[in-house]
């Protein structure tokens, strides 16, 4: 009796745990909702410096406003070994659901000594970033 009691209890406690679980999950996994829609750069500065500014243009593909707190360049070597000083670009920008938005930065690299040829084969371009977003999440009642 005192094994049946038991099994009875434990049945009903994971009863109660597995319909307290909120963990629904959508039927298809969603595609990202931000990608880049195009980058722009251009170079400029002295023979000591240069100032490589771009513009990302993101794209948010859902129709929820996403808030993009700041976005940093991912800077492949051998340029990165000669930047000066790449500060991340606080912008606290909000894209509206389905608009496209350019967020502008730049940073600064040493090219003293350097032909323009060698600084085109330290290929002085941006392809990726790293964005730090903001969400607002609430529970979802059954």
């Amino acid at each position: 009796m005192a094994i049946r009691s038991m099994t009875f209890v434990c049945g009903l406690f994971l009863l109660v745990l597995m319909s307290c679980s909120s963990d629904k999950h959508p039927a298809k996994p969603v595609e990202d909702g931000l990608v880049i829609a195009s980058v722009t750069s251009a170079l400029g500065g002295t023979p000591e410096e240069t100032e490589l500014t771009y513009t990302v243009s993101l794209w948010n593909k859902t129709a929820k406003p996403i808030v993009i707190r700041s976005v940093e360049p991912v800077i492949e070597e051998p340029l990165k070994a000669r930047v000066i000083e790449k500060p991340p670009v606080l912008c606290n920008t909000e894209i509206k659901g389905g608009t496209v938005e350019p967020i502008n930065g730049s940073f600064r690299f040493r090219t003293q000594g350097m032909s323009k040829e060698d600084i085109r084969k330290l290929q002085p371009t941006v392809k990726e970033f790293i964005l730090y977003t903001e969400s607002r999440l609430s529970l979802q009642e059954p």
